[in-house]
């Protein structure tokens, strides 16, 4: 009878952990990379249209407005080029602004203004 008490793990016990760990730690570094990388997408996004609308509501204290014109202005990140088109609403009253990005021609901001 061998009376012998061993203490620890043997070799499989530790094959087997150590492989659970490294899929486990791969899985969490890829899903915290993803998360990084569209939070800083939609980040960039949101303070760029932020940025689209506090123009067009500065525009809309202007007393003079011009039908059409460009303009551009330095930000942190880029500089924004973007036209402003100002037009005639069905109410004489009512004038509709568009802001039409260069640099995203697939984004387009609207707002209407009183004449008062």
């Amino acid at each position: 009878m061998n009376n012998k008490i061993q203490n620890g793990f043997t070799i499989i016990e530790v094959i087997v952990s150590i492989t659970f760990f490294s899929i486990l730690a791969s899985s969490i570094y890829l899903i915290s990379s993803f998360l990084i990388a569209s939070n800083k997408i939609v980040s960039e996004d949101y303070i760029s249209e932020l940025f689209y609308r506090s123009y067009m509501e500065r525009y809309k204290l202007k007393d003079n407005y011009k039908s059409k014109f460009e303009d551009s202005l330095y930000t942190f990140s880029n500089k924004k080029i973007f036209k402003i088109e100002v037009s005639k609403t069905p109410n004489s009253n009512i004038l509709l602004i568009r802001l039409n990005p260069k640099n995203e021609p697939e984004r387009n901001f609207t707002t209407y203004m009183s004449k008062f």
